[in-house]
């Protein structure tokens, strides 16, 4: 699985385009996870 990250600063977007990817792509194939509202995740360190 590709891992892809949106960076940008304050203001210019990144969590309003977090719903938008979630109705476009299918979820067997991508997981979206916005690290601002949820932390990091408990497993981000395994593969």
């Amino acid at each position: 699985m590709k891992t892809y990250f949106i960076s940008g600063v304050n203001g210019v977007g990144k969590s309003t385009l977090m719903p938008h990817l979630r109705e476009i792509l299918p979820e067997e194939k991508y997981s979206i996870v916005d690290f601002d509202s949820r932390g990091v995740p408990d497993d981000a360190d395994h593969a």
